[in-house]
């Protein structure tokens, strides 16, 4: 409760694209959970065994960017992508709306069929959230917020991680 108290009383600006249009709010802190060190450590060690467990690296992770969101009921999200960054995280403080996940990609030369659709093996996924969900990610793959229905808007708190070890480049 202290959490979403912390959120919602956080300064937001509006997300824009190019033109006029909107797609919800991102807290004007991005270096958020730096201010909320137990919430850090705890998704941090997720990332990381994402990190060593679904993608079987054996190299360190490292918070980049965190931020919060909120989308107003009738509000989407825009399809993007995270730039800059291996694995990207959505923690969700409320239930509501989807994420969904997309392929960015022309036709397949095959068509496969599939028993079940997951966020490997489909053209776009719509992953259903409730309050404590925390999604990770590939940074790469394209997604959108879905619109929020009901009457209340929704929080959530997002982030991006580096993979430390990249060879000659230098991270800092």
């Amino acid at each position: 409760d202290s959490l979403d108290e912390c959120i919602r009383g956080l300064k937001f600006k509006k997300i824009e694209d190019e033109g006029t249009r909107e797609f919800g709010y991102q807290s004007e802190d991005t270096d958020l959970l730096r201010n909320i060190p137990t919430l850090e450590k705890t998704i941090t060690k997720e990332v990381q065994d994402f990190n060593d467990k679904v993608m079987n690296h054996i190299t360190p992770v490292k918070l980049t960017r965190s931020w919060a969101t909120k989308f107003s009921p009738g509000e989407e999200g825009e399809i993007h992508i995270h730039q800059n960054s291996s694995y990207s995280f959505v923690l969700y403080l409320d239930s509501g709306s989807s994420i969904q996940f997309q392929k960015w990609t022309k036709d397949e030369l095959w068509k496969p069929k599939s028993e079940n659709y997951n966020i490997f093996n489909m053209t776009s996924y719509d992953m259903p959230i409730e309050k404590g969900k925390l999604v990770i990610f590939l940074s790469s793959t394209p997604h959108k917020i879905l619109k929020v229905e009901g009457d209340k808007d929704r929080y959530s708190i997002a982030g991006n991680y580096i993979v430390t070890d990249l060879g000659d480049f230098k991270i800092v």
